[in-house]
């Protein structure tokens, strides 16, 4: 099985606030980072996730700050070590940016490679380092064009000194436009000058016929989302103070929606890797569980937002996500229970994927994502609000409900955590009910992580 996470973050607790920007840059970077806040259930032993993150990670960096390794990070520094080297991994030494010029370490830390953040903090010549210790692959040329993080000095060998003028060559033959190498067609050489002596009346040039095709069916609703239009209304967002199983997230109060559309179903592995091929970006792994109708699975928000104005610019549609507000009317569909069917799960777990017991649903073997529409559809004709995958909303996240619920984040770009609802295929009965919230930060990516599409009407 592939695992889930790149790096598993070894710290003292008193180094928190760095080692969780440290945890941010490299999420931001691509990289799945294990970091106790955030992947730590509350009421399980912390124990066995740490077994479990051990048996599953890629890598290990174990972090020293000024403090030197912590009372839980001996033990759990230990348990890398074996565990990585009988498995050919990698555990990397890192000095936090605030950590003592000579650092009281055990001996036998002493014999990997160190990664040293205190010279240059988190830049990107440190963040190249370790990254490279983290996936095995190194950056292109950023030991030669960047100064060193340690103090050892890099020599220009034979090999760069001959790569280094091929480039120049190639270069100096692209600028001055000479016959040896064309150019790509796609590749505009015009300058901002030069471009108004050119003729205002040039056709435009017509799309590939496939293309034209692709956005052809888009507009005519071949492709795309199945939207169902959700008429207005008022209801109580959030749960009761005795439903069983209810958060104290969950404050009970009145909203008004206007009228609005969502779709029928979660966005899918097809229509999420039509966006990839067409923008270029890396498809989003399926865990081994097949691609096609499942939903799409490790996405970030900010990869949810790029899929819905990209599909808005094919279509001239207004995609987004929808709000928590929205989400949850939607979901609830003129229903006041703990699910939309009920208050109860019901015999053979019929109405939602996860509506298993808790071991069932995350330690079995089966337990994984099934295709859009495997469930009936509630009373708005929307399918698997319960279980299945966390659908992102574009609300930022507030703990007592602060009118964020009801509006989009004003700034796309903030790293403000965002309101995930509908459980995932690993959640327990609890936490695929109807109020059920969860606080994400918007670039996380993992196996629970989908969306679903909605716009104004």
């Amino acid at each position: 099985m592939k695992a889930p996470f790149d790096v598993f973050l070894s710290h003292n607790s008193k180094d928190k606030p760095t080692v969780r920007q440290l945890a941010e840059a490299l999420q931001r970077r691509g990289l799945k980072v294990w970091l106790d806040e955030w992947e730590l259930v509350p009421g399980r032993p912390f124990q066995r996730a740490l077994e479990e993150i051990i048996q599953t990670t890629r890598s290990a960096a174990v972090l020293v700050g000024k403090d030197g390794l912590g009372p839980w990070e001996i033990p759990e520094m230990e348990g890398c070590l074996s565990e990585f080297v009988s498995r050919k991994l990698p555990v990397i030494p890192v000095l936090l940016p605030d950590a003592p010029s000579q650092p009281n370490l055990p001996l036998f830390l002493k014999g990997f490679t160190w990664v040293d953040l205190r010279a240059g903090g988190l830049s990107d010549v440190n963040l190249d380092r370790l990254e490279w210790g983290i996936t095995g692959q190194k950056p292109l040329f950023k030991a030669i064009t960047e100064s060193p993080p340690y103090p050892h000095e890099i020599s220009f060998t034979p090999i760069a000194v001959v790569l280094i003028l091929v480039i120049a060559v190639v270069r100096l033959f692209m600028t001055q436009q000479l016959p040896l190498i064309s150019k790509p067609t796609e590749i505009s050489t015009v300058t901002k000058q030069e471009s108004t002596s050119l003729p205002a009346n040039l056709p435009p040039k017509p799309l590939p016929v496939e293309r034209q095709e692709f956005q052809d069916k888009l507009k005519d609703g071949t492709l795309g989302p199945k939207m169902v239009v959700i008429p207005a209304g008022t209801f109580l967002m959030g749960s009761p103070p005795d439903e069983p199983g209810r958060g104290k997230n969950e404050r009970q109060h009145e909203v008004e929606i206007n009228p609005f559309a969502i779709g029928k179903y979660e966005v899918t592995f097809d229509e999420y890797d039509r966006f990839a091929e067409a923008t270029g970006r890396e498809k989003p792994a399926d865990e081994g569980w097949g691609r096609g109708r499942q939903p799409v699975i490790n996405v970030s928000w900010y990869d949810a937002v790029a899929y819905a104005e990209w599909l808005s610019a094919q279509t001239d549609q207004q995609y987004r996500l929808p709000t928590e507000a929205e989400w949850e009317y939607a979901a609830r569909a003129g229903t006041q229970t703990a699910y939309w069917w009920g208050n109860k799960i019901g015999n053979n777990n019929a109405n939602c994927n996860s509506c298993a017991s808790f071991r069932e649903a995350s330690l079995s073997r089966n337990a994984r994502t099934v295709p859009v529409g495997s469930f009936p559809a509630n009373p708005f004709k929307l399918h698997d609000t319960s279980g299945n995958v966390w659908e992102w909303t574009c609300s930022e996240y507030s703990k007592d409900y602060d009118g964020q619920e009801l509006i989009c984040m004003a700034n796309p770009n903030s790293e403000v955590p965002r309101a995930c609802r509908g459980g995932a295929w690993s959640y327990s009965p609890r936490g695929v009910r109807v109020a059920y919230r969860s606080k994400v930060a918007p670039y996380n990516r993992d196996s629970t992580l989908g969306f679903r599409l909605a716009k104004n009407l």
